[in-house]
């Protein structure tokens, strides 16, 4: 892969500034992002979610199987207690 396609930018410094998708058009500036949506509620589904919800955000975890759902579920509320 040449360098010339790999960029890295801490979010952080992007703060205030419009995002470009790969088509070139312009996207939501970061502070515009209000709800999160995480799809998975195995290992790290959870943490993710748990660490959005602190920072503010509106979260929604996704998940095909219910067992994980209650898995999920047990779990935030164990870090909670």
């Amino acid at each position: 892969m040449k360098d010339e396609y790999i960029k890295y930018e801490n979010p952080s410094s992007l703060e205030g500034e419009s995002l470009l998708n790969s088509k070139g058009k312009t996207m939501k500036k970061l502070e515009d992002i209000k709800k999160i949506a995480v799809l998975g509620a195995g290992t790290m589904g959870p943490g993710i979610a748990q660490t959005y919800a602190m920072g503010g955000y509106e979260v929604t975890m996704w998940t095909r199987s219910e067992s994980t759902r209650e898995k999920a579920i047990a779990s935030l509320k164990a870090q909670l207690d």
